[in-house]
């Protein structure tokens, strides 16, 4: 894409995006043949024809704007993990996954144990996340479950979510104490 200034990485792009847009606004309002970005900013301040409420105007639009774009290419995010214990002959602990998905497409959860001394093998699943698309997008909680069993050790897991798109979100480890391992 060409913005003023010549070529952008990608990961500027968005930035890049909304001063370019607000750039053209301003040039539009102040009536300035040039539509250099810094002079147009330097005009408005000293004194052209161009109200304070299109100035702001412009500067709201290019915030929204880059806020969508950059909206567009961000996966989703897993705010924090919480545990809850329930006794029932053991101990159940049940991990909440506090998440978030700006695309609302999580489907998935992939975890993987790191680190145990328990005294049997153990093993954990993938599992498959059902919450609607406006729950994720404000913010929303997969619970899992763990049932402890009469031993006492600790599991450390690590754990993703992913959404349709493929899209991993960050990594997080979490330890489970069974019976006060």
């Amino acid at each position: 894409m060409s913005v003023p200034g010549g070529s952008v990485p990608a990961r500027d792009l968005p930035f890049e995006l909304c001063k370019s847009l607000l750039a053209q606004v301003v040039h539009s309002k102040s009536g300035r043949a040039n539509n250099c970005f810094t002079r147009s900013i330097q005009s408005s301040a000293a004194g052209s024809n161009m109200s304070r409420t299109h100035f702001a105007v412009a500067i709201i639009g290019a915030v929204a704007f880059s806020v969508a774009a950059s909206a567009q290419n961000t996966g989703p995010v897993i705010d924090s993990v919480s545990m809850r214990t329930e006794m029932q002959r053991y101990e159940t602990i049940y991990p909440e996954f506090h998440f978030h998905d700006p695309g609302g497409t999580v489907r998935f959860i992939h975890r993987e144990i790191t680190a145990t001394n328990s005294p049997k093998p153990l093993r954990v699943r993938d599992g498959v996340i059902e919450i609607s698309p406006e729950q994720q997008m404000r913010g929303a909680v997969y619970t899992g479950g763990w049932p402890c069993g009469p031993e006492s050790y600790y599991v450390t897991i690590q754990a993703f979510v992913m959404n349709l798109d493929g899209q991993k979100s960050n990594v997080v480890e979490y330890t489970i104490h069974c019976n006060r391992g």
